[in-house]
């Protein structure tokens, strides 16, 4: 079954039953949240102390980076105001100059603005996002070409150094379900010869026939290239970013606190140690690669006797408000978003994720 006949069934069922199509009890929480973002953060924006860093790595070669850029920017933005409760809020205190010689003026007139800063976890998350769609955005190629190459000529190419139409035909009919004829596999490839991924030359044995090969991947002509932003977040760029923003004005004070809901201040070692420091923060590899894209990180596979073994040491499991992020799960061992923690029978507390955390609720079930 084809993607469109699913969207057409889809479509079809929604308008045999309506009533299976209302919003569900997940749906109205979305919104409710979205209703709350709204309300909350009408006065508040987005501040990002590595967006000069940022902007100095990524490559700007083309009118589709610079589109690129701007829609990256803005979407890791959007993802920190979304997670306002776990990220850091900077305040900014201002004095007007004209009330210097009264002090007591000066406090009444005192402005104070609410940014909330992107952290590590928003550039983790948007551009591991982007990993999905950024060769089609680079070269401009369409997405069912873009798994043509990957799928047929890169399997082609591992078995000849030069293959032909018909090669490559028979390789994309042997396990695509919309077969194709040698006609448009012939007009796939010209469109990745013309974007430089492919190479042709007429067959030496038979002139009617051309023979194409693959271009390694670092001599490709496009823009499309692999990406390295983990080297950006350092201590000193952000402290450097603090001490700029402080001299702007000479009325002008900031302070840092945990987040919107805790009053709790915090100094610029400890907001960098939680929020941008790899070590103890865990992130998606965001280095984008040639193959499909991953949200979370690679980490030795546990067997699941192993994992069996594990989530019996656990006495409860719960939600803990405040910290939702990139954690290491300790059964499974991959790093994903999650708030769930376990405690084991020494009342130690790890963070379990969520597949794990239903795999220990069945376990428990089946136990009772």
């Amino acid at each position: 079954m084809t993607e469109f006949q699913v969207l057409i069934g889809i479509l079809t069922t929604a308008r045999a039953y309506p009533w299976m199509s209302q919003h569900d009890f997940d749906y109205m929480l979305l919104e409710g949240y979205i209703h709350f973002l709204k309300n909350q953060l009408s006065e508040i924006k987005a501040v990002d102390p590595y967006a000069i860093k940022f902007a100095q790595a990524f490559p700007s070669r083309s009118p589709l980076s610079m589109r690129d850029f701007k829609h990256l920017t803005n979407l890791i933005k959007v993802s920190a105001l979304f997670h306002f409760a776990q990220r850091p809020l900077v305040i900014r205190k201002i004095k007007p100059e004209t009330a210097a010689e009264d002090p007591a003026a000066n406090e009444k007139k005192e402005i104070e603005e609410r940014y909330i800063m992107v952290t590590r976890h928003d550039y983790d998350f948007i551009m591991a996002l982007w990993n999905n769609i950024q060769e089609t955005t680079e070269t401009s190629a369409p997405g069912h070409i873009i798994k043509f190459y990957h799928e047929a000529v890169e399997d082609a190419a591992k078995e000849k150094q030069e293959f032909t139409i018909e090669d490559l035909t028979e390789k994309w009919n042997s396990r695509a379900e919309d077969k194709k004829s040698s006609d448009a596999i012939r007009r796939w490839t010209a469109f990745l010869c013309s974007i430089g991924y492919l190479t042709s030359r007429p067959d030496p044995n038979d002139k009617r026939r051309q023979l194409f090969k693959t271009i390694h991947a670092n001599q490709k002509s496009r823009n499309y290239t692999n990406l390295q932003f983990s080297s950006i977040f350092t201590l000193e760029t952000l402290k450097a970013w603090l001490k700029e923003a402080e001299q702007i004005f000479a009325h002008n004070s900031l302070s840092l606190k945990e987040s919107l809901i805790s009053e709790r201040e915090t100094s610029i070692e400890e907001l960098y140690n939680r929020h941008f420091l790899s070590e103890t923060c865990p992130h998606a590899n965001i280095s984008p690669s040639t193959s499909e894209a991953s949200l979370i990180e690679k980490s030795p596979k546990v067997d699941e006797n192993g994992k069996i073994n594990k989530l019996r040491n656990f006495k409860t499991v719960y939600w803990s408000d405040g910290y939702y992020g990139w954690h290491t799960c300790a059964v499974c061992g991959y790093t994903k978003l999650t708030s769930w923690q376990a405690e084991n029978f020494k009342d130690e507390k790890v963070w379990l994720c969520e597949d794990c955390k239903e795999a220990w609720e069945k376990q428990q079930a089946g136990d009772a």
